[in-house]
């Protein structure tokens, strides 16, 4: 590889320090990633910063020097310029389906299905799913304290009412 550390670091920080091609993290693999040729220099890719990916090791090895020298050939997903929600949709149970000719060379090639990804997209949409419901059930207490605080300010104010009440039929029944 011969990017320089520079490069090296604007690529990890660019791509979120995770790998670009589906997510894994540098923390959820123990350490740094890889700098992935998208366009392998074997193949007369560059080094600009366009071309670097930052990936996991396993996707970087899958990946290979894969290149469609012909432009008429279903093409890599590039995590640099394409969407990923044009090209794969994600399942509650963590398997990754392809909506692209593209999307299904990228899952095949890579194959990002393999079962330790499969769990961790599982567990992550789990983790997303508790969140959520943490989030809903705060703001339903949230909701909750404020009704019962307007219950109390409605208590009082009855009360207060009821006194007055009391006091204009004291004055009547006094005359």
């Amino acid at each position: 590889m011969s990017v320089s550390q520079s490069v090296r670091r604007k690529t990890r920080e660019r791509a979120n320090f995770r790998c670009e091609y589906w997510g894994v993290s540098e923390t959820d693999s123990g350490g740094e990633l890889t700098v992935d040729h998208f366009h392998p220099q074997s193949k007369s890719g560059g080094d600009d910063e366009e071309n670097l990916v930052y990936c996991c090791f396993r996707c970087n090895a899958y990946k290979g020097d894969f290149w469609n020298e012909d432009s008429s050939q279903t093409s890599l997903f590039n995590p640099r310029t394409d969407k990923r929600d044009e090209h794969f949709w994600l399942s509650e149970t963590g398997k990754l389906y392809a909506l692209t000719d593209s999307g299904k060379l990228t899952v095949k090639l890579l194959r990002l299905n393999r079962q330790p990804l499969i769990t961790k997209r599982r567990q992550d949409y789990q983790k997303l799913e508790e969140r959520q419901i943490l989030e809903q059930t705060q703001k339903a207490v949230e909701a909750l304290v404020r009704l019962s605080q307007q219950q109390r300010e409605m208590l009082k104010e009855q009360q207060n009412l009821l006194e007055e009440q009391r006091r204009l039929i004291d004055f009547l029944f006094r005359k």
